[in-house]
């Protein structure tokens, strides 16, 4: 396993994985940005949403005319997104590993 983790093949596809989860995430805050909607972010769980404009929005009122403004943001939604977002990265790059001895080993027979 060791050996695994510090393969450099096994680490760039780890790295992908990671930084593909991020651009995600960033691409999916900064385009829900605006100002009379709901702004969120997070991918593949929603751990932060905020409601702009002249509404708000509760899960017991439901929708209203306020000028409130509501913020939620969930930790432990965002530690299970980190936590998906490296298993899967880590998955990625096992199986990125895997095809790379495959080639590898085509080419020496």
């Amino acid at each position: 396993m060791r050996d695994l983790i510090k393969s450099k093949v096994f680490i760039v596809g780890f790295m992908c994985g990671i930084f593909t989860f991020l651009c995600i995430n960033i691409f999916i805050f900064f385009n829900s940005m605006c100002h009379h909607c709901v702004n969120v972010a997070g991918f593949p769980i929603i751990f932060f949403a905020k409601f702009v404009g002249n509404f708000s929005f509760t899960p017991s009122e439901g929708l209203t005319n306020n000028v409130n403004n509501y913020e939620w943001f969930y930790p432990f939604k965002l530690l299970a997104d980190i936590l998906i977002a490296v298993i899967i990265s880590f998955i990625v790059g096992l199986i990125l590993k895997f095809v790379w001895s495959r080639i590898v080993l085509r080419r020496l027979l």
